[in-house]
This record gives structure tokens, sequence and C-alpha cells, in this order.
């Protein structure tokens, strides 16, 4: 096995050492680790993409930051961090002047510790979100969560709606309503206009109740589709997609450390 991996990282390195020759960085007699170290570096980065493309997506929408806070950014952080805090461990290791052995075996807890922080967080970011998303779902509306402000506050628009109903008649959009404005007066403006883009987003309405009448989104709505459902269904999508990201990146990392910790010329 290990001659195996000996005789496929060669190749690896010897073909970034001809790429770097043609490009003019390297001279052809020249040894060295640039090369090791050029393909840490591209790993990294290709590894980083996707965990970076959820933190700028689905960790910065508005549904997660609100429900699951800034953690699903965090936990996308933790992978381009982790990685690298490892590219720029290995050169500390060759200036140390290790033995072979010793060098492989620090380089391959490099690579393990760094995976498994990437792991456990994924882990603890998707046991958050699917208790979030359980909360929303199954006991919407509890005591002293977010869910029982947004209960309370789409009851009190919705008997606002209803209390102008006779004069507007009824399949009116709360916006026609009279007197709205100062129904809006702060701090009931941000969690309407919260209520009108999950609306609007997810074609629902209500919010813990089924089959409850839209307050914005008249139209377009989607009969029966209780809103917390679809915020519950939208945060355990969120979480998973960050979670498997970055939990990804660290079981690949780890794998590549152990195949690297085989490599006899590390």
């Amino acid at each position: 096995m290990g001659r195996r991996m000996t005789e496929f990282w060669d190749s690896i390195f010897d073909g970034l050492h001809w790429q770097m020759v043609q490009m003019g960085v390297k001279r052809a007699d020249v040894d060295g680790a640039e090369e090791f170290y050029m393909f840490l570096l591209i790993a990294s980065l290709c590894l980083s993409a996707f965990p970076m493309l959820c933190y700028f997506t689905v960790a910065g929408s508005m549904h997660s930051t609100l429900w699951l806070g800034m953690e699903p950014r965090y936990v996308c952080l933790v992978a381009p961090a982790a990685l690298m805090a490892v590219v720029l461990a290995m050169p500390l290791l060759r200036c140390a002047h290790f033995s072979n052995r010793s060098a492989r075996l620090l380089a391959l807890l490099c690579f393990l510790t760094a995976g498994a922080s990437m792991v456990t967080t994924s882990v603890h970011l998707e046991t958050v979100a699917l208790g979030v998303s359980e909360s929303l779902i199954y006991h919407c509306g509890e005591p002293g969560t977010i869910s029982q402000r947004m209960e309370e506050e789409w009851r009190r628009l919705d008997g606002f709606r209803t209390a102008c109903a006779g004069a507007l008649g009824k399949g009116q959009a709360l916006e026609a309503c009279p007197g709205l404005a100062e129904m809006l007066a702060a701090p009931h403006g941000v969690y309407a206009g919260y209520l009108q883009a999950v609306e609007l987003d997810f074609r629902c309405s209500g919010f813990c109740h089924f089959w409850a009448s839209p307050l914005f989104n008249v139209e377009l709505v989607e009969a029966g589709r209780r809103c917390a459902s679809s915020l519950g269904s939208e945060v355990a999508r969120s979480g998973h997609l960050v979670s498997l990201s970055v939990g990804g990146v660290g079981v690949v990392w780890a794998l590549l450390g152990v195949s690297l910790a085989l490599y006899d010329n590390l």
C-alpha cells in the first residue's frame, strides 16, 4: 500500500514540478518541497470553494440568520480556516528537521485534527438545525420562542385585517386596509415585514395554524401550506447543506492526510 501511494504521489508532484518549470517559477535541476506546498494550496482552495459559496448564499439568507443565527456562517468559515492552518503548518514541520517518520506522523495529526474539527462543527450545526426545524413544524408557538412572537404578530395583523374586511370586502391584501401605518409602528414593522417575506418566498399562509388566510400574498398562495412548516423545512435544508459541505471537506481532508502519511518521500 505504501509503495503504491509513493508511486502515486511521485507522479503528482513530478507533474507539478514540470508545470512550474514551464511557467518559469522553478529550475528543472532544483529539488525542493515547493510542489508539495503548491499542491496543498490548490487543494485547500478547491475544497474551500463550496463552503464559501454556502457562506454567501444559504448561510447568509434572511431565514437562516433569523432562526439559526450566525452559526451556519461560522461553520462555513471553519473549513478554509482549518485547511489554511494545515497548509501553513507543513513548512514549519519541514523547518523543524524532524525525522521522516516523525514528520509523517505529525503531518497526519494535523490533517486529522483539521478534518475532525470540520466534522464536529458540521454535526453540531446539523443537530441544532434539526432541533429548530422540529420546533417550527411540531411545536410552533411554544412560550419563549421566536415562533410565539411571530404567531402573536400574525394574529394581531389578522385581527386588524378582519376588522376592515367589512369595508373592503373579503380577499383583499393587508396593505389595502386604512390605518396600516399605525399598526406597523415599531417594533411591529419588523415582524410584519418578515411575515410578508415568508409569504412571498414560500407562497404560504398563516404561521402556526393550517388553512389560514394570507395577509399579503393573496393571489399566489398555495392552499394549506403553513408558513411555519415551510420555514422548518428551509431551516433543515440550510443546516444540511452547510453541514454536508463542511463535513464532507473534513472527511476528504482527513483521507488526504492518511494517504500522504503513507508517502515515503514526504
